[in-house]
This record gives C-alpha cells, sequence and structure tokens, in this order.
C-alpha cells in the first residue's frame, strides 16, 4: 500500500507531482457568536483530471502549505496578515464590504433596532485583495514595504544596448581573426 492511499477526504485529490497552480487569497468569514470577522487563507485551485476546468475554492490546510510551500511561501511574503479577527466597523474601510453590506441593507426589512438586523446583515464572506489586506493592516500601523520596482528600459535603449553588444562581439571577432591570420 502506498500512502497515496490514504489521505483527508476533505482535501483535493491527490496527483503525485501534478502542479495545480494554486491561487491563495484571504476571506473574510462572520462569526455569529462573536459578531466580528475572521479572516482564513484560502485557495482557488484546479482540481480537474482533466484539460477542462474544475476550480474548487477551498480553505487551506497544513497539507497544502507542505504541498505548495513556495507558492504559499510568496503568498505569506506579499500578503501577511498580522491578526485574524476583525470588528465590522473595521471591516467597513474596505470598499467590497462596504457596498455588500449596503446591498444586504436593502434585502433585509427588518428595523435597526430589532436584535436580529445586523447579524443578518452581516452574514457573508468576501474574498479580499492585497489592497484591502494592506488597509486591514494599516488599522495596527503595518506598512507592508514593496520592493522597488525597476525603471521600465525604453525600446530605443533595449535596441542600443543589444547594438552595443554586438559591437564588442564583433570587435572581439575582428581581433581572434586577424591574430590568427598573423601567425
Amino acid at each position: 500500500m502506498s500512502d497515496k492511499q490514504h489521505y483527508d477526504s476533505d482535501d483535493i485529490r491527490i496527483r503525485g507531482e501534478t502542479d495545480l497552480h494554486p491561487q491563495f487569497y484571504w476571506r473574510a468569514i462572520y462569526q455569529n457568536e462573536k459578531d466580528n470577522y475572521i479572516l482564513l487563507p484560502f485557495m482557488l485551485i484546479n482540481n480537474s483530471d482533466t484539460g477542462r476546468a474544475d476550480w474548487m475554492d477551498v480553505e487551506v490546510t497544513m497539507a497544502h502549505q507542505v504541498r505548495y510551500a513556495k507558492t504559499w511561501k510568496d503568498f505569506e511574503k506579499h500578503q501577511p496578515l498580522h491578526r485574524n479577527e476583525y470588528s465590522r466597523e473595521e471591516m467597513m474601510l474596505i470598499q467590497n464590504f462596504r457596498d455588500r453590506i449596503e446591498h444586504n441593507k436593502n434585502l433585509i426589512r427588518l428595523p435597526e433596532s430589532h436584535p436580529e438586523y445586523w447579524p443578518l446583515i452581516s452574514d457573508f464572506s468576501l474574498k479580499l485583495n492585497l489592497e484591502d489586506i494592506e488597509k486591514l493592516n494599516a488599522i495596527d500601523g503595518i506598512v507592508i514595504e514593496k520592493e522597488e520596482e525597476k525603471p521600465e528600459i525604453s525600446k530605443e535603449d533595449k535596441i542600443l544596448s543589444a547594438l552595443s553588444m554586438f559591437a564588442e562581439k564583433l570587435d572581439s571577432v575582428v581581433k581572434r581573426v586577424d591574430a590568427l591570420e598573423d601567425k
């Protein structure tokens, strides 16, 4: 028996060394008992055995972190999260979150004084992008330093650099030919 026959049934299918190219992201999920949001890592992954796409959104487990270690480390580097629980007021800094709250307010016709009003309006999950994570980290005064981008080289500069390199190689070839002719 191989160990590939034993895996968590909630996990994605195991295909040996096949890279399924996961795309990690943070998802905010409402916790009714605490009346706040917890941020959990999720991944979008193609779980198809055939050429047709079979995309799944799954919560990241320790097995996923190990299996996709390089991609997971890149994700943690570019989207670090310093705290996992946020209040509704803190989440209101995110535009998509505010839009979702407003949408739910239009759907739910209870008065605001009703005890179930805010839990009903807040009961959803939301996929967060890099800008959202940066805004949430900024609440605690944490700013992620971005790597300096290399200045973009213009097309003309690229051509001049290639011509210069070609001229240097041509000069070295001419010197070699001259040296051979002198012998």
